[in-house]
């Protein structure tokens, strides 16, 4: 942080890895749907609003390389949010969690936490919502490291970080 600081980075907001041993059983069950191939246009479009920038491609390779860990919300046929993730080396990260609201974002992470019974599970997740945090802490998270997300130059493309509720992870912007 402090070297990116001297480097004129300035910061946008504080992020929290979450991270949980071994998920041992379902949660409870969830109203969001598995993520399939033709939602990812429109994931795709609903996405570059919040976030800022058109990430298409990161979406997609995310879905090809854990889609059992994508799941799409939807009210009246309108998208109210989505999550992806990936498999790391020690964890599935959860992520990013896109969401209209806190309860639609804890929909989708139930849903995907279901589906990663046996292994490890970590989110990054932005600090606009302290009851998200509380939520996740109260279904076994705990709190690995803080960070920040910083950007350098002008910031054009600011999206709605308060509807990001995990990151795909700060190597990915």
């Amino acid at each position: 942080r402090n070297l990116y600081l001297k480097m004129n980075f300035i910061e946008e907001f504080p992020l929290i890895r979450m991270i949980r041993d071994k998920i041992e059983g379902k949660i409870k069950t969830h109203s969001s749907r598995p993520l399939e191939t033709n939602d990812l246009y429109r994931i795709s479009h609903y996405d570059a609003v919040i976030f800022g920038a058109n990430r298409q491609p990161l979406l997609q390779w995310l879905f090809e390389g854990a889609h059992q860990i994508g799941f799409i919300s939807e009210v009246e046929n309108e998208i109210s949010g989505f999550c992806l993730g990936r498999k790391g080396e020690h964890y599935l990260h959860i992520g990013p969690v896109v969401s209209d609201n806190t309860e639609t974002a804890k929909d989708l992470v139930t849903a995907a936490l279901n589906e990663c019974i046996g292994h490890a599970a970590m989110l990054d997740i932005p600090l606009f919502d302290l009851n998200w945090k509380d939520w996740l802490l109260s279904i076994g998270f705990e709190e690995q490291r803080p960070f920040y997300r910083m950007y350098r130059g002008l910031n054009r493309f600011p999206g709605f970080p308060d509807k990001q509720y995990a990151i795909a992870g700060p190597e990915f912007g």
